[in-house]
């Protein structure tokens, strides 16, 4: 019959290895673990017990780091816990005007309130253009014809309407009046 003890267990010499030093590394890794065994119901306990002299985001981050683990969820499950209503918009939304607190309402830009643009940028995944894609923005908001682009920018041709199909894509735009309307719709706010 196996008997519970609370010491850890005497080591011999392997691999020259002294016991001492293992018994150390035994009590240093028991620091890290959580003190109970399997359950079979449900006992709170504290897994990160060995932080909890930490801030709680730097406690998060070290475990994560210590366990080989991710800290929170990503910002895509986040959204989509957010669009099934888990996560309530008002509530984020006052949790990020009680976070910018006084910068709240400064224009961004002069298209948007720094708010809106930080509630747009949770709600939404970012989109990344490539620089070649970017330069092309200032030509098609003034509806600049492709082969003017084109010559402008140095490019051939069909690298500028691919530059700039790849940009509508990524906007999921149709149309440069689309991309304007939404400009629009952003200084409006």
């Amino acid at each position: 019959m196996h008997q519970k003890t609370d010491s850890v267990p005497s080591v011999s010499r392997r691999d020259g290895v002294p016991c001492e030093e293992l018994r150390h590394a035994f009590e240093e890794a028991a620091e890290l673990l959580p003190a109970q065994g399997p359950i079979t119901v449900f006992v709170h306990h504290n897994t990160l017990h060995a932080f909890e002299h930490l801030p709680f985001h730097e406690a998060v981050v070290r475990g994560a780091e210590l366990f080989g683990c991710e800290p929170y969820l990503s910002e895509d499950r986040y959204r989509e816990e957010l669009a099934r209503g888990r996560i309530r918009r008002d509530d984020l939304y006052n949790a990020v005007r009680a976070d910018l607190g006084e910068r709240a309402d400064e224009l961004i830009g002069g298209l948007a309130r720094r708010l809106d643009l930080r509630m747009a940028m949770l709600e939404h995944p970012l989109q990344v253009a490539s620089p070649a894609e970017l330069r092309l923005l200032p030509f098609i908001l003034r509806d600049t014809p492709l082969d003017e682009i084109a010559d402008q920018l140095n490019l051939s041709y069909d690298s500028a309407r691919k530059y700039r199909s790849a940009l509508f894509l990524r906007l999921e735009l149709r149309s440069p009046s689309e991309l304007r309307a939404a400009i629009d719709a952003l200084r409006s706010l």
